[in-house]
């Protein structure tokens, strides 16, 4: 699938670079009171290049979002791990203290036995 897109990727950029290299005509162009003319290629090229540059933006974005959900994964993870290991300890600890009590049981009832 990545290379569908890389291959989208390429042809569009060769449509706006030859799109811009056959209208070199000057156009005027305004941005709020100043007007200036200028080649009309210049305004393609960076109506492209703004456009590559806010899509690299949003593909950063998305990027940490998804690092930052796969270690909240990891960290889920690694709580249940440890949950399952106190869970583990405990019961660990309950039958040692059942063994003892049994084992005290045991000679209680010896002594009272003699």
């Amino acid at each position: 699938m990545s290379k569908v897109f890389l291959v989208l990727a390429i042809l569009l950029s060769a449509c706006a670079f030859a799109l811009a290299y056959f209208n070199q005509a000057p156009v005027p162009m305004r941005f709020f009171s100043v007007q200036v003319e200028a080649p009309m290629y210049l305004l393609i090229i960076k109506c492209y290049l703004l456009g590559v540059f806010s899509s690299w933006c949003i593909t950063l974005m998305q990027r940490k979002e998804i690092k930052v959900d796969q270690k909240k994964l990891e960290w889920k993870t690694e709580d249940a791990k440890l949950q399952t290991e106190i869970q583990s300890d405990k019961v660990h600890q309950l039958e040692l203290q059942v063994k003892t009590l049994e084992s005290a049981l045991d000679k209680a009832l010896k002594r009272s036995k003699s």
